[in-house]
């Protein structure tokens, strides 16, 4: 059975760790970026099965995002 793959889009390097640690606790495969440019990559290498992208750190991102999701 495959793990459903998470990738988290934060740019907080302690929030989006936490998240991780308690994604992958539950069983979950996740990847981390923080950045937009590395966020288009991993969506298109990672193929996440779910994406969670802080809306505050959205304004920070280096590409805007969301509309390539």
């Amino acid at each position: 059975m495959t793990k459903t793959k998470i990738l988290i889009i934060e740019d907080d390097a302690e929030i989006s760790r936490l998240t991780a640690m308690y994604l992958e606790a539950e069983g979950f495969d996740t990847s981390i970026v923080d950045d937009g440019l590395a966020a288009l990559t991993a969506i298109k290498n990672y193929a996440p099965d779910l994406v969670i992208l802080d809306p505050v750190s959205y304004t920070h991102l280096t590409l805007p995002t969301t509309p390539y999701v």
